[in-house]
């Protein structure tokens, strides 16, 4: 959740600054954890906040249409410690 954004300029470039918190997301995810899941034929991995989609995308050069990239990038993602409360589930 974009909680502000701050715009100024650096020479000749606008320079944008947005701050998100993401404790909305790890919640959500940390409730869907506790709750576990009914297996209906497709399971829920993980919840990924859409300001840290849009980073890693930039970061990995993936656009939009890179369904296969994206979702080779988020299995990786979800398998690094780093994002573990981002799970819902322990293996992917």
């Amino acid at each position: 959740m974009k909680i502000k954004e701050e715009d100024f300029v650096d020479g000749n470039n606008l320079i944008t600054v947005e701050t998100h918190d993401p404790n909305p997301y790890l919640d959500r995810a940390a409730l869907a954890r506790d709750k576990g899941q009914n297996w209906t034929g497709m399971r829920h991995i993980g919840t990924i906040p859409p300001f840290m989609l849009e980073v890693w995308m930039k970061e990995e050069g993936l656009d939009y249409r890179d369904t296969d990239g994206i979702n080779k990038m988020l299995t990786r993602k979800l398998q690094d410690p780093d994002f573990k409360k981002l799970r819902i589930v322990d293996v992917i």
